[in-house]
């Protein structure tokens, strides 16, 4: 934390907030104390790389130019002081720089899959459940071991070029910020790499992985000061206090309001995840489920599924349906088809429990009347359903209140139709931007502002009458999964 809090009352201080996704990068300015967007959200898109099977990977040169015109972008729509800025990153990415921070590598993103295999045999080498325990990361090809093996054998002459691996945060952050070669605590508990008992890197896993110590940036959340290519570019940002960025998740968490005793907060973006926020003491999740840090003071645990937004994203696509049909079909037709049946699986799945399918996705039950609507809403249903399981596996009681957020869940009969399908009250944020919110209340809190979440969700209640046919459907959906089995690799 910033030792002198910020007088937010003598003058007009505005966070700038920065979230890197893997469609797009945001930047906005939020005022102070309450954290309030002021003028327009930037947006710069980049484009996620898949030319290879199972290749999912960002240009860092594409995504640092997408940075600089974000930032200066959301800079100039502002005439405020800043007094902070905060970042967001997707989590688990890894890309390799050399001694003159030059990338060597693409930055391999959360979707890439070629990793899976390496999992496999971490998988035979490793007691998971201590893996787990000492991480607080599943054995998966999402998490750094498994993709540092890969890398190794399959790309030996980028990884003897390497100097350091990193997130793409930890290299946009030294080079357009100036800020120091450093790894938030945040963003270090999704890499797998983490000894979560002392917060430092594990040697342990480190010795899995085929590094050391030195070939990452040391763990530090002390608060820098902007300097480097954009302080240049813009005065106004010399000198501002930098906080290590934090996980998309624990962003979205915090941004959404959902971080409070009571809620889920459930996050419908390109992927989604379901997470509960507990304190930093409090008893870790079991088998299966992930263990990340929002800061040094909190965790969030939970699990995601791989696909989400981009499943429905690629449905309409293929399906010639645009988000306006979408809209209007979400709005007349809010129960499920009567025969069709969607597993969604543009990427490979990742949630514990669920098959992650090597043949793709699946739809069963097209009939000549069907159009590609239906096919997308089927699609969105067996999105929606996947999370209702892993809300009902984290909160079996049913006593916390989900509050869905992203992109997805802005759509217009989204929050009715998950309320009916988990037959429990949900509510949705109001925030537009959940991630971009939450890098900017994680600056606010490190300056010592004094902040109190003040906004509500939506709340949509689920209507009874339509609970014997979500569950047909729900036993249709089972059946296509048992009937998939022999293409599935349940564990991913």
């Amino acid at each position: 934390m910033i030792t002198n809090p910020l007088d937010v009352t003598s003058r007009s201080p505005e966070i700038l907030a920065l979230d890197l996704g893997t469609s797009s990068v945001k930047c906005a300015a939020y005022g102070l104390p309450d954290v309030i967007l002021r003028g327009e959200i930037v947006r710069a898109p980049i484009v996620l790389r898949c030319a290879a099977p199972g290749e999912a990977t960002l240009d860092p040169l594409e995504l640092r130019d997408a940075v600089e015109r974000a930032v200066l972008a959301a800079a100039a729509d502002t005439s405020g002081s800043f007094a902070a800025i905060g970042i967001s990153c997707f989590w688990h990415s890894l890309m390799g720089v050399d001694r003159a921070g030059e990338p060597v590598t693409p930055v391999i993103t959360w979707a890439d899959a070629r990793a899976a295999g390496e999992a496999e045999r971490l998988r035979e080498e490793m007691d998971q459940g201590r893996v787990r325990a000492l991480t607080g990361c599943p054995v998966h090809g999402v998490y750094w071991p498994a993709k540092l093996r890969w890398l190794q054998r399959a790309h030996p002459e980028w990884c003897a070029r390497v100097w350091r691996w990193m997130s793409a945060a930890e290299w946009v952050a030294r080079t357009l910020l100036g800020d120091a070669w450093r790894c938030g605590i945040s963003m270090a508990s999704g890499t797998g790499l983490l000894d979560r008992a002392s917060g430092e890197w594990s040697l342990e896993m480190l010795g899995l992985a085929g590094i050391g110590p030195e070939a990452l940036n040391p763990i530090d959340d002390t608060p820098g000061r902007v300097g480097g290519a954009l302080a240049v570019r813009n005065s106004r940002l010399r000198g501002v206090p930098l906080f290590a960025a934090i996980g998309d998740g624990a962003a979205g968490t915090v941004g959404s309001g959902a971080d409070r005793s009571g809620l889920l907060a459930v996050n419908l973006g390109t992927s989604a995840a379901v997470r509960r926020t507990i304190d930093r003491s409090a008893p870790g999740p079991e088998a299966g489920w992930f263990d990340y840090w929002i800061d040094t003071d909190r965790r969030v645990i939970g699990a995601a599924v791989s696909n989400a937004g981009n499943a429905v994203r690629e449905a309409g696509r293929c399906f010639g349906v645009s988000q306006e049909d979408l809209v209007r079909r979400l709005s007349s037709d809010p129960l499920p088809h009567p025969a069709l049946v969607a597993l969604p699986g543009v990427v490979r799945e990742r949630a514990p429990g669920f098959p992650a399918l090597e043949a793709g996705g699946a739809i069963l039950g097209v009939r000549p009347d069907t159009d590609g609507a239906d096919l997308v809403l089927a699609t969105i249903d067996g999105v929606l359903e996947r999370i209702a399981r892993l809300i009902a596996r984290l909160d079996p009681g049913g006593c916390e209140v989900p509050v869905l957020s992203g992109g997805l869940s802005r759509l217009q009969g989204i929050g009715q139709r998950m309320a009916d399908l988990l037959g429990r009250s949900v509510g949705v944020a109001r925030e537009p931007e959940a991630s971009l919110r939450g890098a900017a209340v994680q600056a606010a809190r490190g300056l010592g502002v004094g902040f109190a979440e003040r906004s509500q969700p939506e709340w949509f209640s689920p209507h009874r009458e339509r609970e014997a046919v979500w569950n047909a459907y729900r036993e249709r959906v089972f059946r296509l999964e048992s009937a998939m089995g022999d293409n599935a690799n349940p564990r991913g």
